[in-house]
């Protein structure tokens, strides 16, 4: 995803704008459903042989869990910037 390699870009401001895009993509436009994301190989659709149908949907969810936990972990990394407004602004995307 290019928000999420803008997002690890050095230059905060534009970082900045990319994790917002992203926050706003994951919580807002209800891209995320409040269940559990599994990964592909220990999904129990998976492990049951489904249909082809199911198996892509299983997918999808394993795609989007890594896109969520690269996420976090550009966040984390923003939390730990020298100017207090990034450390801050990193804060407040974990709210």
């Amino acid at each position: 995803m290019q928000l999420l390699t803008l997002a690890k870009k050095p230059n905060h401001k534009m970082a900045e704008q990319a994790i917002c895009c992203l926050r706003d993509l994951l919580t807002k436009d209800g891209l995320i459903e409040r269940k559990k994301l599994h990964s592909f190989t220990k999904n129990p659709v998976v492990l049951k042989h489904s249909e082809n149908k199911e198996l892509l949907q299983s997918y999808f969810e394993h795609c989007l869990r890594e896109i969520i936990r690269d996420f976090f972990n550009v966040v984390q990394e923003f939390s730990k910037a020298d100017l207090e407004y990034y450390r801050t602004f990193a804060l407040d995307m974990t709210e």
